[in-house]
This record gives C-alpha cells, structure tokens and sequence, in this order.
C-alpha cells in the first residue's frame, strides 16, 4: 500500500513522497495523457489537477485528480478550459469538443 492509500480527506505536502508517489500513480493512469489538450508529456512536466477543489470538499486523493500540463493547468483555473457537457472531456469555452465534436 503506497503512503497516500492510507488517508482519506487529506492535503498532502507538494514536497512529501506520498505527494510524487500519488502525482507518479495519476501519470501512469492517464498514460502520461494531458486531459487538457490531449498531448503526451514527460512525467517532469506534468501536473495533478483537482477535480473537486479543497474549498468544494476535495481531498488529495487518486479519484480527485488528473494529469493536465502546466499551461492547460491554468487555462482550466482561469475558467478558460471548461468541461464538457456531453463527454467530460475539455473544450475552450468558445470552441468545438475535440473528445465529441460538441459545440460551445
């Protein structure tokens, strides 16, 4: 059992081997995929997003997190990179789903 595994509603330090271990886990998951823009990036570069942000009840888990690079990592905080509706996949806010085709 990894060190993360063990706690449930948790921040962990960024600095922490439970924190690079559960960073490590999404990367390998998502097959090193940006969930942003769909391109491919070395593990160094990439960044765990949360789903559901500490302040909406969300934790440092596994199931709360997803591999985004770090320019899309801002475009989805900025509001700029929204989910979309039919797929869950990203899409700009004015723009065309690259998952489904669905048009915002």
């Amino acid at each position: 059992m990894k060190s993360y595994q063990k706690l449930t509603r948790v921040k962990l330090n960024r600095n922490s081997k439970a924190w690079r271990d559960l960073v490590h886990d999404v990367y390998v998951r998502e097959s090193g995929i940006c969930q942003g823009c769909g391109k491919w990036l070395p593990e160094n570069e990439a960044a765990a997003h949360h789903i559901k942000t500490y302040g909406s009840g969300g934790s440092d888990v596994i199931e709360n997190l997803e591999l985004v690079d770090k320019f899309c990592h801002v475009k989805i905080d900025s509001g700029e990179l929204i989910k979309c509706i039919q797929c869950g996949g990203y899409v700009l806010r004015c723009g065309k789903c690259r998952n489904c085709g669905y048009q915002y």
